[in-house]
Parts: C-alpha cells; sequence; structure tokens
C-alpha cells in the first residue's frame, strides 16, 4: 500500500493506534494529525471508519470517530449545509447516534495519542500519575473555597480514584506489554477523575450571563462578509441561575439584530 492509496488514512491511523510507536514513521498517527490535517477523506475511507465505531479497543474508535467527525467537517465548510439532511448515508447515523459519554471517551483517548501517551505501558502509567496529582490538587480547591454542596461528594471520588491508579501501576509494572487494556483502564481512569475536576469551580457560581444566537453549522468562530450564512438575526443575552431550571432575559431584543424578511421572536429567532 502506498500513500496514495484510497485508504491511506484509515490504514495508517488505525495501525498507529494498534502497534503503539509504530515500526514505520509514515504510520505515526500524531505525524499524520500534524502534517497532513487538511487532506480529503473519502467516501469508502469514512465507510471503512465507521465499521469501527464499535471495535473493542477504545483507541481504535477514538480514530474512527475523528475520521468521521473530519469528514463530516469538511463537507459542512461551505455555505450549504450537507449534513444532517433528511436522506444521511448509514455512516453519518452510526456516528451522529453515538452517546455522550463515548464521544468523551473518545477525546480522552485522542488526548493521550496527541501526547503519545499510549505508545508504552509507562507512559500511560505516567499520565496516571499525573491524573492523580491534578484530581488531589482540585479537590484541595473544592475543600478551601467550595461550593460546600459538592465537598462531601468528593473525598469518597478521590479515593475511588487512588485506589484504582495504584491498580493501574501494578497491573502495567506487572505486564507493561498489555497495551489493550491498559488504554481501558486509562480511560477509566479519566472518567473517574472527571466529576473531581468538574466540581473544582474555584467559586461559587451562583448565575450565569450567556448570549443565544444562530448556531451555524460552519466558521462559528469567523465574522467576515465571506460567510454569510453565519450571520442571521435574532439571539440575546441571558442571565441564568444555577438554581433554576429556566433562563430569563437579561436585556430587552435589541431592533439592531432584525432583518427585513426574517420572522423573529422577542428574544430569538425562530428556526
Amino acid at each position: 500500500m502506498t500513500i496514495s492509496d484510497g485508504r491511506w488514512l484509515l490504514f495508517f491511523a488505525v495501525g498507529a493506534v494498534l502497534f503503539g510507536s509504530p515500526a514505520w514513521p509514515a504510520a505515526d498517527l500524531e505525524a499524520i494529525l500534524l502534517s497532513e490535517p487538511n487532506r480529503p477523506i473519502t467516501d469508502t475511507q469514512v465507510e471503512e471508519a465507521a465499521a469501527l465505531l464499535d471495535d473493542d479497543a477504545p483507541f481504535v474508535r477514538a480514530t474512527a470517530e475523528w475520521i468521521i467527525s473530519r469528514k463530516v467537517e469538511t463537507d459542512n465548510s461551505g455555505q450549504d449545509l450537507v449534513r444532517p439532511k433528511d436522506e444521511s448515508p448509514v455512516w453519518f447515523q452510526a456516528w451522529r447516534e453515538r452517546p455522550f459519554l463515548y464521544r468523551l471517551a473518545c477525546d480522552y483517548a485522542r488526548q493521550a495519542m496527541r501526547h503519545r501517551a499510549h505508545h508504552s505501558g509507562n507512559g500511560l502509567a505516567q499520565s496516571a500519575r499525573l491524573i492523580m496529582k491534578r484530581a488531589e490538587w482540585a479537590a484541595a480547591l473544592v475543600q478551601q473555597r467550595g461550593p460546600a454542596r459538592y465537598a462531601s461528594e468528593v473525598a469518597p471520588q478521590v479515593t475511588l480514584l487512588r485506589e484504582r491508579v495504584s491498580r493501574f501501576e501494578s497491573a502495567v509494572q506487572a505486564d507493561p506489554g498489555a497495551l489493550k487494556a491498559h488504554r481501558k483502564a486509562w480511560i477509566e481512569l479519566r472518567l473517574t477523575a472527571r466529576p473531581v475536576a468538574l466540581a473544582a469551580l474555584g467559586m461559587d457560581v451562583e448565575e450565569l450571563l450567556f448570549i443565544k444566537r444562530h448556531a451555524a453549522h460552519s466558521h462559528r468562530n469567523i465574522t467576515g462578509l465571506q460567510y454569510p450564512w453565519v450571520h442571521e438575526p435574532g439571539g440575546d443575552i441571558f442571565r441564568m441561575s444555577l438554581e433554576e431550571v429556566e433562563c430569563t432575559p437579561h436585556l430587552p431584543d435589541h431592533e439592531s439584530l432584525r432583518r427585513p424578511g426574517r420572522a423573529v421572536d422577542r428574544h430569538l429567532r425562530e428556526p
């Protein structure tokens, strides 16, 4: 197989995940991510990636999910919305139906891949120690600054994480080459530490101030005349209490947000 082969991306990406530090430099996934970030992904490649979304190895799933995400992002990079549509391909439906925790685990796996921690058991063990260190810091922050309602929940979660990290390090020491098992356990460590990190707000926040605006399918972070579909009228500034479910408008709707021919309600543009 050559670099020009239609399956180069999926073959090399999954090869790097399966074999850790690869025998061939060309198969290094991190190098592909850095050197070929904009190479088009074909329909054949994305269909092959969809077949790996339910693979037993979480790092393979993360690679497959990334390939499909790249394809969707590229397809929706213009003014016309390509996906989703009423008749979307099977691979898109399979990708879109992934639950939140699935996508979160994929993000965690790609973070490890980015730092090459997944190439060895020792690399994952070193990452596990950093996870523990950060969780202990977050727990101490909650105890010192609050919110008080989280303090009683954080301590047992940190204890659980410490036990799992200890077992993880012992498993790596006993068999450093069992990368498939170690990668799965590493994902569990990240998920265990997550509630502790989310509890450490650094302050007891009571309200959030935020805006609602048109959710463009592309270029959400760019303002320019060349992207007219991004700038739809409507929206408002809202204040939300974390103790309440519903939002209340903070400022009245502004006439400057209106455009003739568009239906705009008082606070948010109609879909």
